[in-house]
């Protein structure tokens, strides 16, 4: 068993991509898509880090998607002015599985230059990739939640480090009240618990830290100001039956926060 959860975990993410994931398609995506195109359609010659990227498919999806068939790019106003000025989409990601996966997919689509995935983990026994202030745009989607409070404020660091001055950090991360729903028990920052992937876990169980939302906005503050803070709501209702516990208004699934470096 690793960090990110049980045994054969990669074969079953890369399951969950391809059959679809209705909290990312329908919740988390459109809110966290439409920011991130929103910063680089007006960002020339941008370059992208992805923090654990996976199989590298959200930026495959805002790169070269097609925009009818990508619920999240629908109607996306700046998407191609954002394709035409992102300079590099680079995903970096510590499965060599995912890695390998993202590789394929990429040769699938030609392999295009301004996009590519490595590998590499995120936690404090490793340095920054980047030189300091050479990075546009930082991105994750539900990735911090897979790191310790030391790796987290490690990671937090080396971010505000290697973005520019008027660089941003736009993540989508689950809400502390939803997992509370999902894992009852928590109450300590910080404590490491399991989390189920799926309606009733078919697509395996992964290991989380919680946090409550105060407890991580304060470790935010040691290097950036909160520009926004979203709540993601389903873009459909077609999913009330199968998936209610997304359409609460007073626990949204997730959020995604735009934060610019403490510089």
């Amino acid at each position: 068993m690793n960090d990110y959860g049980a045994q054969n975990w990669e074969e079953l993410w890369e399951k969950l991509e391809q059959e679809g994931n209705v909290g990312l398609d329908y919740v988390i995506s459109p809110v966290l898509y439409s920011e991130i195109i929103n910063y680089l359609s007006s960002t020339p010659k941008a370059i992208v880090a992805d923090f654990g990227c996976g199989t590298n498919l959200m930026g495959i999806q805002l790169l070269f998607g097609y925009q009818s068939s990508v619920t999240a790019l629908k109607n996306a106003a700046g998407l191609n002015e954002a394709r035409f000025n992102t300079l590099l989409y680079l995903g970096l990601e510590g499965s060599t599985e995912l890695v390998r996966q993202s590789n394929n997919y990429l040769k699938d689509i030609g392999s295009p230059k301004n996009i590519a995935t490595i590998e590499t983990h995120i936690d404090k026994k490793n340095k920054s990739l980047f030189s300091e202030h050479s990075i546009d745009l930082c991105v994750s989607r539900n990735f911090l939640m897979h790191l310790s409070n030391e790796d987290l404020e490690n990671h937090l660091k080396q971010v505000c480090s290697s973005l520019k001055k008027e660089g941003k950090y736009i993540f989508a991360m689950l809400n502390p009240e939803y997992e509370l729903k999902k894992a009852e028990h928590l109450s300590v920052n910080g404590e490491r618990y399991s989390f189920a992937h799926g309606k009733n876990g078919e697509y395996g169980t992964f290991y989380h830290y919680y946090r409550t939302e105060r407890f991580f906005d304060a470790i935010l503050d040691n290097y950036f100001s909160i520009s926004n803070k979203i709540d993601c709501i389903p873009v459909l209702d077609t999913f009330k039956n199968s998936h209610s516990r997304y359409y609460e208004p007073s626990v949204p699934m997730a959020k995604v926060y735009v934060l610019t470096p403490n510089l």
